[in-house]
């Protein structure tokens, strides 16, 4: 194994180390420059040892160990809101299940049992975790996996013909006589909340609620209509508090948008409110220039609107949907109305428009129809 160089007058050697058990590919250790035979074999006797002991160190890695590193890197290239929500769902829907087992023991089978657990899961309000949370986590799953194959800790065929749930539509939306019924009420019903524009605002332009609890009044045009979505308000990591960070979603999400006249005017209204506010509490208050914010000018936190959102909802006998169904109500209406889905994908600011009809591909029917009728007119 070792051998003399006659050019540099040194000792050598290249240590075979067998090869990888997934790749199959051949691994050798080379060590050069030893000034005698004694060196040489020193280096080579310990070469042999850490090899031996590092052979299936990563093979003997735990899938939970692998994605923590993973994740901590990933931090830097996704929102903060979903680096945290990610890890949640690590803690809640994966590590439980596969966590523990190692690399050397994940294959097929194992990945398709976790999968069929995972999708009789109970929540914790009893319902059955839904199909749209299971091909989430999977994402992220098969993401560490590839990740893992790169450095040859796994094969990728290991992911071959698995099979997951149905996807069902989770979409639940307010139909056009309740948008009606909840723009009706501006002005008109007793005990509306001060935060009714916030809702508003995601109704009439699918604004994500962190933009919306984000928006300033240097980002209105009144004269052009529009709005400049340029920060969003995000989770502080492990303080359970927000803030507003100059950020957005994605790259699209940082984008100049056309709203309704109805809107602009409600706007107007709401300031003159929170100029009132200003007046009343000049020595308190706190000045983000933010539309939606309490009475002392300060943000108004996620799990506060959404309070005010059922409270609304309640006060009102509206149909009980999410506040991010808002987001969907509008895209919905929007398609029912024969917008074409292409501009729905721009005004929700949707990276692929694949996104767009998949979501809301229960909109899509009636218009099949009608562009079917169109046939009898000729």
């Amino acid at each position: 194994m070792i051998k003399f160089d006659d050019k540099r007058g040194t000792y050598y050697f290249v240590y075979e180390a067998g090869k990888h058990p997934y790749s199959g590919k051949r691994k050798q250790i080379r060590r050069t420059g030893f000034k005698n035979m004694k060196d040489a074999m020193q280096s080579l006797k310990q070469v042999i040892l850490e090899t031996e002991k590092n052979k299936y160190a990563d093979l003997n890695m735990t899938f939970e160990e692998f994605a923590t590193k993973w994740l901590e890197n990933k931090k830097i290239s996704i929102q903060h809101n979903t680096y945290i929500n990610t890890i949640q769902n690590f803690k809640n829907n994966v590590y439980p299940y596969i966590g523990n087992i190692k690399f050397k023991d994940l294959n097929n089978d194992v990945l398709q049992e976790y999968i069929k657990k995972l999708s009789g899961k109970q929540t914790r309000n009893g319902d059955i975790i839904s199909s749209h949370t299971v091909h989430r986590v999977w994402k992220y799953v098969r993401e560490v996996l590839y990740k893992a194959s790169k450095k040859k800790l796994i094969d990728l065929d290991i992911m071959d013909d698995l099979y997951l749930p149905k996807l069902e539509s989770n979409v639940s939306v307010w139909e056009k006589h309740d948008i009606e019924r909840f723009l009706n009420a501006y002005g008109n019903e007793k005990g509306i909340s001060r935060h009714y524009i916030g809702i508003a605002i995601s109704v009439l332009t699918g604004m994500r609620m962190g933009e919306v609890l984000g928006l300033r009044w240097r980002d209105v045009e009144f004269e052009k209509r529009t709005f400049t979505i340029r920060q969003t308000l995000v989770l502080n990591e492990g303080e359970g508090t927000f803030n507003i960070e100059t950020r957005t979603k994605t790259k699209s999400s940082k984008a100049t948008i056309v709203v309704p006249n109805r809107l602009i005017e409600m706007l107007k209204n709401h300031k003159k409110l929170i100029e009132a506010d200003k007046k009343r509490h000049a020595k308190s208050y706190c000045d983000n220039d933010l539309i939606v914010c309490s009475r002392y000018g300060t943000p108004v936190y996620p799990t506060n609107l959404r309070k005010y959102f059922k409270h609304t909802v309640t006060l009102l006998g509206l149909p009980n949907i999410r506040f991010h169904d808002l987001r969907h109500t509008h895209a919905t209406y929007l398609i029912s109305q024969g917008v074409n889905p292409k501009v729905v994908q721009e005004i929700l600011r949707h990276k692929d428009i694949k996104t767009t009809l998949g979501t809301y591909s229960h909109a899509l029917p009636q218009m099949h129809k009608e562009a079917m009728d169109k046939f009898d007119h000729l």
